[in-house]
């Protein structure tokens, strides 16, 4: 089997850190994601924010899993995949917030917020992605 160990047969801070600001942004994630579903069962807006919140959710689940899996040296396939389904959110806000919000003047303030809110989720999905990856491939050691 092979773990994340480094050379003395400890794991690495870095390792530990990384599975740290995975399982916090999957946690961040399910949390913006319960409270986008408690905003759509309140007014039902549409499906497209249904499949959003229901992408978000597996997203924020597939980080805080990620993460585990990180610190016992497991994987790290589910943070990629929780990255992706992140960056999948990421395109479904800024796609709305240029179509659908630009358009009614009532909403445009909603545009920045929106924008705001894609920007941090990709910049954390990058961030958690990267770290994994990196760290993840420098210190595997056959135990």
């Amino acid at each position: 089997m092979y773990a994340l160990y480094d050379a003395l047969g400890r794991r690495p801070a870095s390792v530990m850190w990384t599975a740290l600001l995975t399982m916090a942004v999957g946690g961040a994630t399910l949390v913006c994601s319960s409270v986008l579903v408690t905003a759509l069962v309140t007014s039902w807006p549409g499906l497209v924010f249904w499949g959003v919140a229901v992408v978000q959710l597996g997203a924020g689940g597939l980080l805080v899993v990620g993460g585990v899996r990180l610190v016992m040296g497991s994987g790290r396939w589910e943070t990629a995949a929780g990255a992706a389904l992140l960056y999948l959110t990421c395109g479904a806000y800024v796609l709305y917030a240029m179509t659908e919000v630009a358009g009614n003047p009532q909403d445009e303030r909603l545009v920045p917020a929106l924008l705001t809110i894609a920007g941090a989720f990709a910049a954390a999905g990058t961030g958690v992605l990267v770290l994994a990856m990196r760290v993840a491939g420098r210190t595997v050691v056959a135990r």
